[in-house]
């Protein structure tokens, strides 16, 4: 991913699950040999990570959700995106509308 583009669109890769687990009482995501609760600000963003949504949309969808109101979203989210991508939980695409414009 290019990090500094907001026209990447994350969405999760294939075998990973976001969900509410009961026994511990918090959001986790889980990949394969791996498990991560979450904190208020990275399940909004990870559930904002829907494939239709490029980052500056979920900046503003954080923006709106009034975390910190005036925030520089779009750094704060491509720095979740960029962590979750790493560790493979995260898949990346450019935005389609990029891609007809640059004719590929």
């Amino acid at each position: 991913m290019n990090p500094d583009s907001p026209h990447w669109v994350p969405s999760l890769a294939p075998g990973i699950r976001l969900y509410f687990d009961d026994q511990s009482r918090r959001w986790v995501v889980k990949a394969p040999q791996q498990v991560v609760f979450l904190d208020p600000l990275s399940l909004d963003v990870l559930r904002a990570c829907d494939g239709d949504r490029s980052l500056m949309q979920i900046a503003l969808y954080m923006d709106a959700l009034e975390h910190r109101p005036g925030r520089a979203w779009l750094e704060v989210v491509s720095d979740v995106v960029r962590h979750f991508e790493s560790r493979g939980m995260l898949r990346c695409r450019l935005a389609s509308s990029v891609l007809a414009l640059t004719g590929r």
